[in-house]
């Protein structure tokens, strides 16, 4: 996990020991506009994190630690979700590695409860709708909390 995105920027100096630190190689360091070495960001659409630590270890400031565990918030689109189509479908709740984060509703259908949710991206993966069920707020995300990504319509 990581400071709040303004204390990320600000305690990251852009090394990129990260990057090959990563086993699943979803953390990338993409190119400013100057040619430099951006902020490190996290690539969900690759794989999903499994929250390894790998880039905390090797992080030389305070920007990564093992404290902060929330990449983001996996959101769910009812009209896409099988099960809140009324199809049995198990595949969300089957792989999520945090505890109680997804959920299923008597009424059928799924919940993700943001504050367990660590936004790892296995439910994105393992979903078989086209299009996906659930999603992030981006296809890359930063090392940081996603304040603005909420978890639905879902009460």
């Amino acid at each position: 996990g990581a400071l709040a995105e303004a204390a990320f920027a600000k305690a990251c100096t852009a090394c990129g020991d990260c990057v090959p630190a990563c086993p699943r190689d979803i953390v990338l360091q993409p190119r400013g506009a100057d040619g430099q070495p951006g902020l490190p960001i996290v690539d969900l659409t690759k794989a999903p994190c499994d929250l390894c630590g790998e880039c905390i270890k090797v992080c030389p400031t305070d920007a990564l630690s093992h404290e902060r565990r929330q990449l983001g918030v996996a959101v769910v689109d009812l009209n896409a979700c099988w099960s809140w189509q009324g199809q049995e479908c198990r595949k969300c709740l089957d792989i999520c590695p945090a505890p109680g984060a997804i959920t299923g509703q008597q009424a059928g259908g799924v919940r993700v409860y943001e504050n367990l949710c660590t936004g790892c991206g296995f439910c994105v993966h393992a979903c078989p709708a086209t299009p996906k069920a659930l999603s992030t707020a981006s296809p890359a995300w930063r090392f940081v909390p996603m304040i603005q990504i909420q978890s639905g319509p879902l009460a």
